[in-house]
């Protein structure tokens, strides 16, 4: 067994030599080196069919992440159509308003009235007030009626092209408002918006005329001044109702104005410079073109049209102007410019943040300030009717005016002074001058001022304006 295995072994080597041999011999009879020249010429034929495959399938990869300039064209025109039309729609339940009676913070007790108006389209306004506790509501009039203080002017809060009356209550606006006193917070959702009728939204094209609705609706009710609180398209759509020739019959008081464009045409060109809107470089104004067209067909809006910042130099009332450092929507020097045109007394207050961080404290400071110096004050700061003729009533209204325009000067001095922190820093207010059993703290997670009730140790981001429960009963 052991010879055969032997002998088997030995085969094999003979065999493999044989084999070894006759190949190195016939390659050697032919100039070829061991490897034959068929096989060779084969893989390099499937390397180069598998670069080629490789390299379609690289351009083919390529070309769908690269659109054509037609798909680059549908896209951004579709992209900006709905941006300005036909944004998200906020959609909420009439229980996202909160409760019909609230404590706010300050400790002002308020009370929700629901009614609905309807604009000059016929479309039906969704409308909410909220009125100092002293003036209970009667029916859906929409008009405070009173038991003891009777609401003698009103803030009318204007939301976002995405947002809705609900929003009156979510941010600080109801919280600044409810401490002003005799005067009643309205919101609304402007048509197209919220559960308000309408399809489209059009950037204050159609809106200044729902503002127009609701003061007007306000004035005959009794109210004496109305101020405008405005955010994103509700400030435009403030400014455009304030300029307007066709509402001079209901001039707004002022203007709080917070994040908004200064001109259409200009927002467009930022957006697409940034990259917020793709659109080929080359096709830009044919894009725009076939957006106005189409917007104005479906809606009847000029969107080329609305530039708030042609009208500002003849805009006479106060205005204060809130801007975002990193507004990645409306850059911040829309406003700058806004401000620096604006006819009337302006200011312009920027905090850190982009177009939808929630405002910090001393911003609503800020507004609460600029909204007291105007409804406080008896006078106007401009004339909102025909100028009657010269007499005594005539110079008597004309010193009015010049001491209501001081009062707002120096709500200006205490806003930038606050700002500067004059008087604590952002959010303002050192304890030193505030109401007696008030101390203010500042917080260091933001940098933001609190204020501290001593008596019962509740804490509040908003100014006090009346002493603490402990000193409300002590003579001053």
């Amino acid at each position: 067994m052991a010879s055969s295995a032997g002998g088997k072994e030995s085969e094999s080597k003979s065999s493999s030599s044989s084999s070894s041999f006759g190949s190195w011999s016939f390659s050697s009879m032919m100039g070829f080196s061991s490897t034959s020249q068929p096989q060779s010429e084969k893989e390099k034929k499937a390397a180069e069919e598998r670069k080629k495959q490789a390299a379609v399938a690289a351009a083919i990869a390529k070309a769908k992440k690269q659109p054509s300039r037609i798909t680059q064209l549908r896209e951004g025109y579709e992209s900006l159509v709905c941006a300005v039309i036909r944004p998200p729609r906020s959609r909420y339940s009439m229980e996202d308003l909160g409760p019909v009676r609230l404590r706010l913070d300050s400790g002002v007790e308020m009370k929700r009235t629901d009614f609905e108006l309807a604009n000059y389209q016929g479309l039906q306004l969704k409308c909410s007030m909220w009125s100092p506790l002293a003036s209970s509501s009667s029916g859906s009039s929409g008009r405070g009626e009173s038991s003891g203080l009777r609401p003698r002017s009103a803030v009318v809060y204007l939301h976002g092209n995405s947002s809705c009356r609900v929003d009156a209550t979510r941010t600080g606006v109801l919280e600044t408002v409810g401490p002003l006193g005799c005067t009643c917070l309205v919101a609304l959702d402007l048509s197209g918006s919220g559960l308000s009728g309408g399809e489209y939204v059009t950037l204050g094209w159609h809106e200044q005329h729902d503002v127009a609705t609701v003061l007007r609706h306000l004035k005959r009710q009794g109210f004496e001044k109305v101020s405008l609180w405005g955010r994103s398209m509700g400030a435009v759509s403030a400014m455009m109702f304030a300029q307007s020739p066709l509402f001079e019959d209901v001039r707004p008081a002022q203007l709080v104005l917070d994040s908004p464009f200064a001109s259409f045409p200009m927002l467009v060109d930022d957006l697409i410079k940034k990259g917020a809107i793709k659109v080929p470089r080359i096709a830009i104004k044919t894009v725009l073109s076939m957006v106005r067209s189409s917007v104005k067909k479906r809606t009847g809006a000029d969107i080329y049209k609305i530039e708030p910042l042609k009208d500002c130099p003849a805009s006479e009332m106060p205005a204060l102007f809130i801007t975002a450092d990193r507004d990645e929507m409306i850059p911040t020097d829309h406003g700058s410019a806004l401000n620096l045109a604006w006819g009337g007394p302006s200011l312009q207050v920027t905090f850190r943040g982009g177009h939808n961080t929630p405002r910090p404290p001393h911003i609503y400071d800020a507004a609460g300030t600029f909204l007291r110096a105007v409804l406080d004050h008896p006078g106007s700061t401009a004339e909102a009717h025909p100028v009657a003729p010269a007499g005594p009533s005539a110079s008597g209204r004309v010193r009015e005016q010049a001491r209501a325009r001081e009062a707002v000067v120096q709500a200006f001095k205490t806003i930038e002074s606050d700002l500067c922190g004059g008087s604590g820093g952002p959010g303002g207010g050192g304890s030193s001058d505030l109401p007696p059993g008030w101390l203010s703290a500042v917080d260091p997670e933001t940098g933001d001022t609190y204020y501290y009730d001593t008596a019962t140790h509740q804490t509040t981001w908003f100014r006090p304006r009346k002493p603490s429960s402990q000193h409300m009963g002590q003579p001053g």
